[in-house]
């Protein structure tokens, strides 16, 4: 079961909660924000790199 954005970490996005964040939370906050990027930036990357297979295996088709 996923947990939603909103409550997890609803409470980093207010100013006057910055400051009172312990290296911890901090530390949590940041390694999520790490991994949903480097998962949508692989996804984009693998569905870049199938669009490419596909047309060169398409053109080497055709070329024969």
């Amino acid at each position: 079961m996923a947990f939603p954005f909103k409550e997890k970490f609803l409470d980093f996005l207010s100013a006057e909660n910055l400051s009172t964040k312990s290296a911890q939370e901090w530390r949590v906050f940041t390694e999520f924000v790490h991994a949903v990027l480097i998962t949508h930036i692989s996804v984009f990357v693998m569905l870049c790199m199938g669009i490419v297979i596909f047309l060169a295996g398409w053109h080497t088709r055709k070329s024969l």
